[in-house]
């Protein structure tokens, strides 16, 4: 027996906040659960202090992917070929960040913040952009309005 003109109104009145609710929750659920997972980084350096840096890293669990270089220059090599979004140099002198904004800015926010975290009270963490965004659209809007 053929739907009424009646139920087929109730029945797309009531589909229609459903597919509503299911498209929004469609982008919602993506951004809710942004978290880095596997975030390839770089750590160059002496031993002992290298070590260490990588079990701060290590103890955000799954959020780092730790890769181990000989020096400055492997780690901007590496920065470069886009093996890593960025490297944390060891030093005597102090830590001192190797970013890359031109692959994330919001990743180099990420590691600049998480390594000026775990530097010792007061001191500064010099930063270098081994591959900088272009002038013209320094934090990657074009491509994200893309």
């Amino acid at each position: 027996m053929p739907a009424t003109p009646s139920r087929r109104m109730v029945a797309v009145v009531l589909l229609i906040p459903v597919v509503v609710t299911i498209a929004l929750w469609a982008f919602v659920w993506p951004a809710a659960r942004i978290a880095p997972r596997h975030l390839p980084v770089g750590i160059a350096g002496s031993a002992p202090a290298a070590d260490r840096l990588q079990q701060q890293f290590e103890r955000h669990g799954d959020a780092f992917e730790v890769h181990r270089y000989g020096g400055e220059a492997a780690a901007r090599t590496a920065i470069e070929n886009r093996v890593v979004y960025g490297a944390v140099v060891t030093a005597p002198e102090g830590p001192h960040l190797l970013t890359a904004s031109a692959a994330s800015p919001v990743v180099a926010q990420l590691l600049r913040d998480a390594v000026t975290a775990q530097a010792p009270t007061g001191s500064q963490v010099p930063v270098t952009d081994v591959v900088a965004a272009p002038a013209r659209d320094p934090r990657g809007s074009a491509l994200g309005a893309s």
